[in-house]
């Protein structure tokens, strides 16, 4: 056994790289000395001599080993080693023909691959199709319920009596917000008891996989967790259960808080595959909510509570009729816009023939002109299929798919704030202060990235932008309109402090609302909503004025798009339970595996990979304590 796990993670003391290992991200490591090893030496992790390599340099560059390589090294091993244990032997005697079979079966016995179920889904006539590969969240949740793991990988609590209080009190919660939930009329009815129901939420979103393709994935996880590092810090999760805020699913490695479901690559990803896919998977929740798990007092049930994810993975998965696809693009349409926005008719242009009236998205006033219309037209034309078995209407059906907070302010009005008010701050004539003298606007540019860096250095940290520049915000002259060219929601996050603190009051309102977020839980009183409200909407308002005023000079600045208008809809609940930074973290991992594994096996593959990752994770969950002592009086 310890043999085995050598040839899996074991870690060159000399160089800091590992062998051969599938403990890192999911795939199996080589590297130059496991290839000189193969030539005749022995595969010995114990006795490693960094001085056989001398004589070739310093050989110490990685690279993805196939299954069928590691198995070699084994063979290696048995071979001159009459002591090998019993794993390794097994290890060995795969054929290599079948060594993707043969190794996880051999890991899986000896405790170093999650065993979670493979199941499968017809989802087409092709052969890769017929019986695709995915796992079932019944699969996951019974799993974590095997190994001890269910109350602390989906509620974020150390026991099972602990996590029936939480539920309990947040089922109460959600009651005040939506008290004709399906829930509440399956409890009256004896099919379920809300302080064993455990709530998740579904994501959907690309990697990059071969060539970088895209790879849609598929997720769950638990809409309860353990916090925030600074929820966390500030010790709010020791509040008494009636009084704490409950936190969010922020706190551990995404392997082990959020929990794959299925991979498909670009080739078979179609819009029938895909409603079948979510069929299955919407079946398989039905018997959850319904049947639950375990038996007596031991039995639980789950509620697929909603669906997050990115615009266009929202759009795809529930195809609907109105996205942000759709927003106007001249003052007048030959065919009239529909709308832009799931959730109302924001966006939607007049329509005399059809007698539709004008919802301009860009209102975004904390009394828009489209709030009229919230819930009252839905936006597909057949119901998806994610919704079977959830006995949602329509307005509820709405709501069940969340966009992401993350997507619409990082990566969304935050970014085209931050580089148009950089482009305000270079152009601002008289000049301010700081420029008189500079001529040139790259000159101004190059003092202003001299303070945003001396700005940071001066709080000991190193920002993820390194320069300010015009060719950051793709700002080549005055008559275009910036554009930021970052692809890190962090950044936004950066240079916006930066922002707050030269100038600017609208960036102040935002930056507060974010950090406020943060250093809160999943519930926020009536108070905290309110002033939340007033801290987004005045952003919004100061930003539109910002445009309003820019464009009465003749300057493009300060575009408003959709994303402006999805923040309008922040809920109840915190908007950073729906927000995907740590689903967007997860999804590259299996995207990661998946750029090892073989094309023509890959969505098999890539589970079964991801699964040794994941196996070494769960356990190091079980070992971390961070947020256990909440809930004292429970």
């Amino acid at each position: 056994m310890d043999e085995l796990m050598d040839l899996l993670s074991y870690q060159c003391p000399f160089t800091g790289r590992k062998r051969i290992a599938g403990c890192e991200d999911g795939q199996l490591y080589t590297d130059d000395y496991n290839k000189l090893k193969l030539l005749g030496d022995s595969f010995d992790a114990a006795t490693f001599d960094w001085n056989l390599t001398k004589p070739f340099g310093l050989l110490n560059r990685c690279a993805p080993a196939c299954c069928k390589h590691v198995v070699q090294i084994a063979q290696r091993e048995v071979e001159s080693n009459p002591r090998a244990s019993q794993a390794m032997r097994e290890f060995s005697a795969i054929r290599e023909a079948d060594a993707e079979i043969g190794a996880r079966r051999v890991l899986v016995k000896h405790g170093l691959s999650a065993p979670v179920e493979l199941s499968t889904l017809d989802l087409g006539d092709s052969r890769d199709m017929k019986k695709f590969p995915w796992l079932k969240p019944a699969s996951w949740f019974q799993h974590l319920l095997d190994i001890g793991a269910l109350q602390r990988q989906l509620v974020g609590v150390s026991t099972l009596q602990k996590m029936r209080g939480v539920l309990q009190e947040f089922w109460d919660r959600y009651r005040c917000l939506d008290d004709g939930h399906p829930v509440y009329s399956l409890q009256n009815a004896g099919v379920l008891s809300l302080d064993r129901l455990i709530p998740f939420y579904s994501h959907s979103d690309e990697g990059r996989t071969f060539r970088d393709a895209p790879l849609f994935v598929l997720n769950i996880h638990g809409v309860i967790g353990r916090g925030t590092v600074a929820y966390l810090k500030g010790n709010k999760h020791r509040a008494p259960v009636a009084e704490n805020s409950q936190g969010l699913n922020y706190v551990g490695n995404t392997w082990s808080t959020h929990f794959l479901i299925a991979t498909m690559m670009k080739n078979v990803t179609t819009p029938e595959t895909l409603s079948a896919l979510m069929s299955g998977f919407a079946a398989d929740c039905r018997s959850l909510l319904h049947e639950g798990l375990g038996s007596g007092m031991d039995r639980f049930w789950f509620i697929h509570l909603g669906s997050k994810g990115d615009l266009p993975a929202l759009a795809k998965i529930a195809r609907f009729t109105r996205t942000f696809g759709h927003a106007p693009r001249a003052s007048k349409s030959k065919k009239p816009s529909r709308g832009i926005c799931w959730k109302c008719l924001a966006g939607q242009e007049k329509d005399d023939r059809n007698h539709r009236p004008v919802f301009p998205f860009e209102d975004v006033s904390s009394n828009p002109i489209w709030e009229g219309t919230i819930c009252q037209e839905v936006a597909w034309e057949e119901r998806p299929s994610i919704l079977e078995g959830l006995d949602l209407d329509d307005s509820r059906a709405t709501k069940f798919f969340q966009s992401d907070f993350f997507h619409n302010v990082h990566l969304g009005v935050l970014k085209s704030f931050c580089s148009s008010a950089l482009v305000s701050l270079v152009e601002a004539n008289p000049p301010l202060p700081c420029f008189e003298g500079l001529g040139s606007v790259d000159k101004k540019f190059d003092r202003l990235s001299t303070m945003y860096q001396q700005y940071f250095r001066d709080r000991g940290k190193k920002p993820w932008v390194s320069e300010l520049s015009r060719d950051l915000v793709c700002w080549p002259m005055s008559s275009t309109c910036p554009a930021a060219k970052w692809n890190k929601g962090m950044a936004s996050t950066e240079i916006l402090r930066f922002i707050d603190w030269f100038a600017a009051a609208c960036a102040k309102a935002m930056n507060v609302a974010v950090t406020f977020l943060y250093r809160n839980g999943l519930w926020l009183r009536d108070v905290q909503a309110r002033r939340l409200s007033a801290w987004l909407f005045g952003f919004l308002a100061h930003y539109a004025m910002l445009a309003s005023l820019t464009l009465a000079a003749g300057k493009a600045r300060y575009p408003v798009y959709p994303k402006s208008h999805m923040v309008c809809h922040t809920a109840v609940l915190s908007p950073l339970a729906t927000a995907c930074q740590q689903a967007e973290d997860f999804i590259g991992k299996p995207s990661k595996v998946s750029r090892s594994t073989n094309i023509r096996q890959a969505h098999r593959s890539v589970i079964w990979r991801s699964l040794i990752k994941i196996q070494f994770c769960l356990q190091e969950a079980a070992l971390d304590e961070r947020g256990m002592d909440s809930y004292p009086d429970l």
